[in-house]
């Protein structure tokens, strides 16, 4: 019976372990993205100063393709934070997926 008891401490302190480790991740995920859009925000603003700058100064034709350029940029930006948050959600999906699984073989 102590024995029983033993290993299911010990099960008790891996799964409190892995929730851990789960937090963990997440929360290191959390803190890049929020970097990362951080950095990206920055560079919309920089982007939305520059293009003001230029189209106070500039003929009529090049506000209109600095305006595309800019456009182009804020897409590409857009992109990339959809994918970062894509990439984000598949990993903390497969860290869940591998901890229930580990808890399930553990539990038989």
């Amino acid at each position: 019976l102590s024995k029983q008891k033993k290993e299911l401490e010990e099960l008790e302190q891996k799964y409190q372990d892995k929730e851990k480790e789960i937090e963990e991740v997440k929360e290191k995920g959390e803190k890049e993205l929020n970097s990362r859009l951080d950095i990206l925000t920055l560079t919309l603003e920089e982007g939305y100063r520059k293009r003001e700058e230029d189209m106070r100064n500039e003929h009529e034709s090049t506000k209109a393709q600095t305006e595309a350029e800019l456009e182009g940029l804020i897409g590409k930006l857009r992109e990339e934070l959809h994918e970062m948050r894509e990439k984000y959600e598949n990993e903390t999906e497969q860290i869940k997926r591998k901890f229930e699984e580990e808890k399930a073989v553990e539990e038989v």
